[in-house]
């Protein structure tokens, strides 16, 4: 069915409502969908074409690792439980 055709019915059978409540509940419902619509649009971008790992490396301000330093935290932290262990606990 044409959704002109879709939304005159729905006038049709809204116009035709006896019950407040019925009609409270309906409005309730279009401003709820109103406010997701407008909720999405502000939390969502469009999606790229095309992600280059560059691009994100460059928009992230991404600098690269420092293994020295990663090494110096795992010498800190001194763990002494066998890896087995310790992914069983995650």
């Amino acid at each position: 069915m044409d959704l002109e055709i879709r939304k005159y019915h729905l006038i049709q059978q809204i116009t035709r409502l006896e019950k407040e409540a019925l009609l409270a509940k309906l409005e309730e419902i279009l401003a709820g969908a109103q406010n997701r619509d407008e909720v999405l649009k502000t939390v969502t971008r469009p999606m790229r074409k095309e992600t280059r790992v560059e691009d994100l490396m460059r928009e992230q301000s991404w600098t690269g690792f420092d293994m020295e330093k990663f090494d110096q935290l795992v010498k800190d932290l001194d763990i002494q439980e066998p890896l087995e262990d310790l992914l069983k606990d995650i």
